[in-house]
């Protein structure tokens, strides 16, 4: 084995989580997804809980013994979509996916350290046979619904804790 100097070991950083945030939604289609009143109102708590379950890194503020290469993690939901739009006659479907992003940075310099994007839309072989299915016509049930984005929020952080 070869012996280096303390300051040549190359130590791998501590991560901490600074910041866990669901992004308001600003497109049109915010006013145009259906969520059906027999589904949660409120998607974006539901959203941001699942966040909480997965990023259980240690939060920024239990920093004790801090390292010149520690990093702290920010997680963000920019954008996601439902999938549905109903009217009276008319009924149009769309794909419902979600968009993450992280961002390590390092805690001493501020320095961003890397940056990681995902979207994870829904199968279309899923897609199809949802919109072409029974459910589709159920006019007391969305054809997607807070299920279906959590599911796609799994998808979309598993897939970001393997690049870290």
């Amino acid at each position: 084995m070869r012996w280096l100097p303390k300051n040549k070991i190359n130590k791998n950083p501590n991560i901490y989580l600074k910041n866990l945030t669901v992004s308001q939604r600003t497109s049109l289609k915010k006013n145009l997804d259906n969520f059906n009143i027999f589904d949660s109102p409120n998607i974006e708590k539901e959203l941001y809980k699942v966040l909480e379950k997965i990023f259980t890194f240690p939060s920024l503020s239990s920093r004790t013994a801090p390292n010149k290469n520690d990093l702290s993690l920010d997680v963000t939901i920019t954008s996601y979509q439902l999938g549905e739009f109903l009217l009276p006659d008319l009924l149009f479907f769309w794909r419902p996916k979600i968009t993450l992003s992280a961002q390590l940075t390092n805690i001493d310099t501020q320095k961003p350290h890397s940056t990681y994007t995902v979207t994870e839309k829904f199968e279309w072989k899923n897609f199809g046979n949802r919109v072409l299915g029974l459910r589709a016509l159920n006019p007391f049930k969305s054809t997607f619904d807070s299920k279906d984005m959590e599911r796609l929020l799994y998808k979309a952080c598993i897939k970001v804790l393997q690049r870290i």
